[in-house]
């Protein structure tokens, strides 16, 4: 599957191989009977797609809240609508909100309307632009792979010492 060169497609303006009109949104379902087939030119679909090559393309990000969705999210710096369906969900909704980067819309309330107010919020807030920003900006200043292996280092020297 080829995806646009992020480096060269302007944001919401890019055209996919087959599409004659511009993409608008991706949808993405591993299975079948999970998106419909008879969606419009404007919807490229796809099995699986990585976030990490569709983010830099999105205005936003509606998903249900799991860590790594969140974080993908947070490192390409877009504002997230978290719907909860289970487990961690509700709390990564909850700190998304705290951060200023996300809303959270619960599954009974989540209507087209009520979707609509939201994403209006997230993308016209300069706040949550700011802080959408910000995160992107803390995001890639990680090295998370480094940091654990800091981490385990000293563990396991602790026991081998015995403390």
């Amino acid at each position: 599957m080829a995806l646009p060169n992020q480096a060269s497609a302007p944001s919401w303006n890019h055209r996919h191989p087959g599409h004659s009109t511009p993409i608008r949104r991706y949808r993405t379902g591993s299975q079948n009977g999970q998106i419909p087939d008879d969606l419009p030119a404007s919807v490229f679909r796809a099995a699986y797609a990585p976030l990490s090559a569709l983010l830099p393309y999105s205005a936003a990000l509606i998903h249900h809240g799991g860590i790594g969705t969140v974080a993908e999210g947070l490192a390409a710096g877009v504002p997230q609508l978290i719907v909860p369906v289970a487990f961690d969900h509700f709390d990564e909704g909850e700190r998304l909100r705290r951060l200023g980067v996300g809303m959270t819309l619960s599954r009974r309330r989540f209507k087209p309307s009520h979707a609509s107010q939201c994403l209006n919020t997230l993308l016209h807030s300069p706040t949550v632009a700011e802080a959408c920003k910000e995160a992107k900006k803390r995001s890639a200043q990680e090295n998370g792979i480094k940091v654990c292996c800091g981490i385990i280092e000293r563990f396991s020297k602790r026991k081998r010492h015995g403390y």
